[in-house]
């Protein structure tokens, strides 16, 4: 065997053996640990709290009571909140918004009560998502670009943009678009910058 082998071998076991030692002394604690008499830290533990201790603080300290004792949940259950806060526990009425007669009880109803709100409107259509950004004149055809995305289309009027945007008229400062999904038309103003 060559030396360096050996000396490999002698680190190896200097490794197991301080291995061993330290579980040896974990050991040790845990058994010392398990094997103490719990009655004998508490004289230390009540002379550490004062001299004027009462013999019931020994009695509860020395021998815990599993019981449930209902005096003691009484005396909480009586306690009040009385903060100037909210209290997080009970419901609160909600604030009527601004604006709102039918919360605010401004208006009422024939029968004095207050009048339901009335339901809005269907929402309106989102924009369409193309922007008018220039156009070019080419052998006295306009063209316009427009943008929608990343994607940048170069279209004449009449043309479709996506396969479902129709450029219905080009004037200098905006564009009118259909869309043909569900017929509606938008003016695009010319977006300068």
């Amino acid at each position: 065997m060559s030396e360096p082998a050996l000396a490999r071998g002698e680190q190896r076991r200097g490794v197991k053996i301080a291995a061993l030692a330290v579980l040896l002394v974990a050991a040790g604690f845990v058994i010392w640990n398990e094997t103490q008499d719990r009655g004998a830290l508490l004289p230390r533990f009540t002379a550490a709290a004062g001299a004027g201790q009462d013999a019931a603080v020994h009695k509860l300290l020395a021998e815990p009571d599993p019981g449930l004792h209902l005096d003691y949940l009484a005396r909480v259950r009586a306690i009040r909140y009385g903060g100037a806060l909210r209290n997080l526990f009970q419901p609160a009425p909600v604030a009527p918004a601004p604006g709102d007669p039918a919360r605010a009880g401004g208006a009422s109803g024939a029968n004095g009560g207050a009048v339901p709100a009335q339901p809005a409107g269907p929402a309106p259509p989102p924009p369409l998502p193309l922007k008018f950004y220039g156009y070019a004149v080419e052998g006295g055809a306009k063209r316009i670009f427009l943008q929608m995305g990343d994607d940048i289309y170069l279209v004449s009027q009449g043309e479709l943009v996506a396969h479902r945007y129709r450029i219905v008229r080009i004037d200098k400062a905006s564009v009118t678009v259909e869309d043909t999904a569900d017929q509606r038309t938008e003016a695009l103003p010319l977006i300068v910058g």
